[in-house]
């Protein structure tokens, strides 16, 4: 944090440690780091952002659940970042309800999601759901506007389809 210069590919490295995933001690402290680097070093706060952000998505349940937790905490309870976590959060149902009603986009263009979120993959299960939408459900628990959103889009998925099953 007190080195005069950050280089990306220490960045890289962090997030290598929280992308293995491989032991619970080193994701948290990759994500303990990020948080301090968006807390204490503004130049790089965009990247390590997008890296959690990303991070809330993952695979591994460790890593997911730690993310969002951070996320939803931390990050979101600051002025100066609620608002992006809260339109990755948007961005990533918008971008669920699209693939799996085969339409398009219900925001408008200026709400594309962030350059680091993996929107092209179509879920294919319910837990691809459940994945993806992580954060977003952890923010319904704190934001009126995104529970009525969950309602929304959960009236609006087919009956018998995963966004319905990955919602239950």
């Amino acid at each position: 944090i007190t080195a005069p210069r950050l280089p990306e590919e220490g960045i890289n490295l962090i997030c290598n440690f929280c992308e293995r995933g491989t032991d619970s001690h080193e994701v948290q402290t990759g994500l303990v780091c990020l948080r301090d680097l968006m807390f204490y070093r503004p130049v790089v706060q965009s990247k390590c952002l997008n890296a959690v952000l990303k991070f809330t998505c993952h695979n591994n349940d460790e890593v997911r659940t730690k993310a969002v937790r951070l996320t939803t905490n931390m990050l979101w309870t600051r002025p100066q970042l609620t608002a992006r976590v809260e339109h990755y959060a948007w961005s990533s149902l918008d971008s669920v309800m699209r693939q799996t009603k085969g339409g398009q986009s219900t925001k408008d263009k200026k709400n594309e999601p962030m350059e680091d979120g993996d929107w092209e993959s179509i879920p294919e299960n319910e837990n691809d759901v459940r994945n993806k939408l992580s954060l977003y459900f952890a923010l319904c628990a704190r934001s009126g506007p995104a529970l009525l959103g969950l309602f929304k889009a959960y009236s609006e998925a087919p009956k018998d389809g995963i966004l319905r099953k990955g919602m239950k």
